[in-house]
């Protein structure tokens, strides 16, 4: 298809957002720039990690553009955008301008392969028209469909094979209903510091990260609880702990249960290392259980563990409901401040549901 004189690119770049207020990534750099976002500062715990880590991401993907930009200045004078021309001299000026790109492509871009590998990071690209649709959690949606490379983590052959979408089909599409496509089955602590919006609570898949509160409780255990992260980051278990409300009964993952089993291996009034006897034979006790030669390690560590998950969930829920019943205070004639407040007033909501089913789990003494 012919451009006729007109730069392909636009009218695709007409259709796109002219702002990203509402994503947490844009509060962070108005705060880095002096402006503020209160609501930044109300994130949960772990959004506010993701935010860290996508924001990070960002400012290496700025210094690297900028850096190849100095090799190759030729490239600015095909700009579009005459604010552009200015990164070399007044880098400042144009990182808006940068940010509001990179949101684009980062909330728009899809998994594809073009790589070898399936664990490549550039195994992504822009599928305009695709991007229009709007993500669903539930049915009906469409669901890229894995090839054959990427189910079993083969090389790939050759680039450019088909990108299929699979629909239900049990669900007739009628003219003039809405196509969704399913992102993939993320939480919402994930989609809103990707993409800066939650799926209503019914729809989501109702289980919250709650890392940063479990990191604190072996912090908190001093020498000992050190020694602990760093087996525990060496056998591949620090980190991603997660309460799950489904499917029922509510349930934690398995590594939050591997951590919280250690925690408990060695007596929580031990802080320093020398007064534990024999570490590595508590280490080794520990991994018979990681590594499904015995489902536990004592009935009393079972009890212990228990006895601290229903005090995480506690102190979760506590936070929670403080948090979402201030938010839900908060009122504003602004539309979109309206919208985002209530965002984050959702994650803190579903934290709630999360911790109480995962209380009620414990109190009833279900078997994980």
């Amino acid at each position: 298809m012919g451009c006729r004189g007109t730069p392909c690119s636009v009218p695709y770049i007409a259709i796109l957002p002219t702002n990203f207020d509402e994503h947490p990534l844009t509060w962070h750099y108005k705060r880095r720039c002096g402006q503020g976002s209160w609501l930044l500062e109300r994130l949960p715990p772990f959004v506010k990690h993701n935010v860290e880590r996508i924001a990070k991401t960002f400012g290496s993907d700025w210094k690297r553009i900028q850096s190849y930009l100095k090799t190759r200045p030729e490239v600015l004078q095909s700009a579009t955008n005459p604010n552009v021309r200015n990164i070399l001299s007044n880098p400042d000026s144009v990182e808006d301008d940068f940010l509001w790109a990179w949101l684009n492509v980062n909330t728009r871009c899809i998994f594809y392969r073009v790589k070898e590998t399936k664990s490549d990071p550039d195994n992504l690209t822009l599928c305009p028209i695709l991007d229009f649709a709007n993500h669903s959690s539930v049915l009906p949606s469409m669901i890229p469909r894995a090839s054959a490379a990427d189910i079993w983590d083969m090389p790939l052959k050759k680039r450019g094979e088909p990108f299929t979408l699979t629909s239900p089909s049990n669900v007739t599409t009628k003219a003039g209903d809405e196509l969704y496509l399913r992102y993939g089955f993320h939480t919402n602590q994930f989609l809103f510091a990707e993409y800066g919006f939650v799926n209503p609570v019914s729809e989501s898949g109702l289980n919250v990260d709650i890392t940063p509160v479990i990191e604190e409780w072996f912090a908190n255990r001093g020498e000992v609880g050190e020694w602990m992260r760093e087996r525990l980051v060496d056998e591949g278990y620090w980190g991603e702990w997660s309460l799950h409300s489904a499917p029922a009964p509510a349930h934690p993952s398995f590594r939050l249960m591997t951590a919280l089993r250690l925690y408990h291996a060695i007596p929580s009034g031990v802080g320093a290392l020398e007064g534990v006897h024999d570490p590595e034979g508590v280490l080794r006790h520990w991994r018979s259980t990681v590594n499904g030669v015995q489902e536990t390690l004592s009935e009393e560590n079972e009890r212990q563990w228990r006895e601290t998950l229903q005090q995480v969930c506690q102190q979760v829920m506590d936070a929670a409901v403080c948090e979402a019943g201030t938010l839900t205070t908060q009122r504003t004639d602004d539309g979109l401040a309206e919208f985002m407040v209530n965002s984050v007033a959702s994650l803190w909501r579903e934290e709630v549901y999360v911790a109480k089913a995962m209380m009620e789990s414990l109190r009833t003494g279900v078997a994980f």
